[in-house]
């Protein structure tokens, strides 16, 4: 197999690989919503999945965070589902406009640009520069510009 080939390769097994967990965070969500774990005794959806699929607790609140994140961001879940970005990009960007979101001067229009910016500048930076970029006047310079 040539390099290209390889890259290829990897380059489509890494979009599946954020594909695959934007939907099972999406079936975290959907679970969560309709309350499938107090149905099995379960009080809370993390220690549902620890004890069903075995999972640390740090890998269920990560699959429950994005779960939610993707509920309440529908870009964010379009571009993980279409594997344009990796869920760590997408924890960058939703930490970034959740933080733009609270702030009571900036309307909703500019959290929505922001988004929309950072996923952008997703194909160009890992998630420490979606980080740095993230930050409350690096968004509204990206969006207002």
């Amino acid at each position: 197999m040539s390099d290209e080939v390889l890259l290829t390769r990897l380059d489509g097994l890494t979009a599946e690989a954020a594909r695959v967990f934007a939907a099972q965070a999406r079936a975290v969500r959907e679970i969560e919503v309709r309350g499938v774990p107090a149905v099995h005794g379960v009080r809370g959806i993390g220690a549902w999945l620890i004890q069903r699929y075995r999972l640390s607790p740090r890998e269920a609140r990560r699959l429950v965070e994005m779960g939610r994140l993707l509920d309440a961001r529908p870009a964010l879940d379009r571009a993980l589902g279409a594997g344009a970005v990796s869920a760590e990009q997408v924890e960058a960007i939703g930490l970034a406009v959740h933080q733009l979101a609270g702030e009571p001067e900036v309307p909703a229009s500019v959290v929505d640009a922001a988004e929309t910016a950072l996923v952008e500048q997703a194909a160009v930076f890992a998630p420490v520069g979606l980080r740095q970029l993230g930050g409350r006047r690096a968004c509204q310079a990206v969006c207002v510009s």
